[in-house]
């Protein structure tokens, strides 16, 4: 089954949940004739728990960390902080684009924190009084 969507429609899922799209056949300006399609565009929001931690094997995790600041040691888990070599990154790259700005500011296998992953929940608390 499938669900059909009108321009402007949008959908809400998991992203377990097998979708696609067909091929974008509208013309990119009304009346031309000329084949062009009209770019489409897509949303991904990722939700994930703050105690989570990147995996070694991720191409990037880590690189712009110094390495004294990467030493040898256990983190709280007491998992090794050192960065180790994959052999072969074992995920799916088609969301690098989405961590490529960060990635190499964290250590692998350590719970992090990042400008640019924010902890969403609980809220912070608010310095300003409502």
């Amino acid at each position: 089954h499938h669900m059909p969507l009108n321009a402007g429609d949008c959908t809400v899922h998991s992203g377990w949940t097998m979708h696609c799209a067909n091929g974008n056949t509208q013309n990119g300006s009304s009346g031309s004739g000329g084949g062009v399609s009209t770019t489409r565009y897509a949303v991904a929001i990722t939700y994930v728990d703050s105690r989570a931690e990147v995996r070694e094997d991720v191409p990037g995790v880590g690189k712009n960390v110094p390495v004294a600041k990467r030493g040898g040691g256990n983190n709280n888990n007491g998992s090794s902080t050192r960065s180790r070599t994959a052999t072969k990154f074992m995920g799916d790259d088609e969301d690098s684009v989405s961590y490529a700005a960060w990635i190499g500011d964290v250590l692998p296998r350590a719970q992090f924190q990042h400008k640019l992953v924010p902890d969403v929940w609980p809220p912070p608390p608010s310095s300003s009084k409502v």
